[in-house]
C-alpha cells in the first residue's frame, strides 16, 4: 500500500466533506465505513513501539516508522467508534501484517486513532454511495496518463504514413 493511498482520519473528514459538499465529521466517516465495510485498514507505527511477534510471542520493538495492516480493521473501527471523543479513542487490533516482510505482530499497546490509516478506495466508494464524484490519487492519475499515452497510435518522423507519403 503506497502511503499515497491511505490518510488519516482528521484528513479523510476533510477529503469527504470537500467531495460531498457538506461537513462531515470523524464519526460519521466511521459510522459510514462500519457500514459499508472497509476493506483496508492500516495503521502507521512509530519506531519503538512495542510488539509481539505472532507465533512466537517474542516481545520486540518497531526498528522504523511502519506502515501495518490491520488484519481485522472493522474489529479496529468498532473499537474506535464506541468512544464518545474520538481525539482519545484507542483499540487493541488481534494481528498487524507488514506487507513488506510478511512479519505478523499484535500490538501490546492500545493504539490510537490519530495513528489509524484509511484506504482512499475505501473512501471514494464511500462517497460514491453517497452521491459523490470520487477522485483518484496522484499516483493513480499518473498511471493512467501512462497507460492513456501507450494506447495512443505513435506518429514519428520515421513513420511514412506520418509523413504524408
Amino acid at each position: 500500500m503506497q502511503v499515497a493511498d491511505v490518510m488519516t482520519l482528521a484528513a479523510s473528514t476533510g477529503w469527504m466533506s470537500a467531495q460531498m459538499g457538506e461537513g462531515w465529521t470523524p464519526a460519521m466517516v466511521l459510522d459510514r465505513l462500519l457500514a459499508q465495510g472497509a476493506s483496508h485498514v492500516w495503521v502507521q507505527l512509530p519506531p519503538g513501539w512495542a510488539v509481539l511477534r505472532q507465533g512466537s510471542e517474542e516481545s520486540t520493538s518497531l526498528p522504523r516508522r511502519m506502515m501495518l495492516r490491520v488484519v481485522d480493521g472493522d474489529g479496529l473501527l468498532e473499537q474506535c467508534a464506541m468512544f464518545g471523543d474520538l481525539s482519545i479513542a484507542v483499540g487493541v487490533p488481534d494481528e498487524l501484517v507488514d506487507e513488506e516482510g510478511g512479519a505478523r505482530y499484535r500490538s501490546v499497546a492500545p493504539i490510537p486513532v490519530a495513528m489509524l490509516r484509511l484506504a482512499v478506495e475505501d473512501l471514494n466508494r464511500l462517497a460514491t454511495r453517497a452521491g459523490g464524484k470520487p477522485v483518484p490519487t496522484f499516483l493513480r492519475r499518473a498511471a493512467s496518463l501512462r497507460q492513456a499515452a501507450a494506447a495512443r497510435p505513435s506518429s514519428s518522423p520515421s513513420d511514412p504514413d506520418a509523413r504524408g507519403e
